[in-house]
């Protein structure tokens, strides 16, 4: 069941007024780790993004509550959200993050698959 229940969104009035003199705008990215969380994100200490960015066998899929929330906290506020996928050295995936992925799709289809508007 979904509980979409996140903050209102504040848009700082720079955004609002578009960007410099080109009239550009370029939102932020918000690279996201699907593996780790926690003290388990900085296994392999020097590792590029505390070692989670890479497929690790030793970290486990982050939850479907921290995967929502770091959605709401990038999307939510007007930043792409780069979740990376973990293959395996043999280029496959874990049987457990396919299940996340796919629990994360319904919960995002559930919430958002409907137009609230139809122009």
């Amino acid at each position: 069941m979904c509980s979409c229940n996140y903050p209102a969104l504040v848009v700082h009035p720079a955004v609002v007024s578009a960007g410099g003199p080109n009239n550009l705008f370029a939102p932020g990215e918000a690279d996201t780790c699907f593996q780790g969380s926690g003290d388990e994100a900085r296994i392999g200490g020097a590792a590029p993004y505390g070692g989670c960015w890479f497929y690790n066998a030793k970290m486990q899929p982050k939850s479907l509550s921290e995967l929502v929330s770091s959605y709401h906290d990038s999307v939510g506020h007007n930043a792409f959200w780069l979740l990376d996928w973990t293959p395996t050295p043999t280029g496959t995936l874990r049987p457990d993050h396919i299940a996340r992925y796919k629990e994360l799709g319904d919960f995002l289809h559930e919430c958002y698959g409907r137009y609230i508007m139809i122009t």
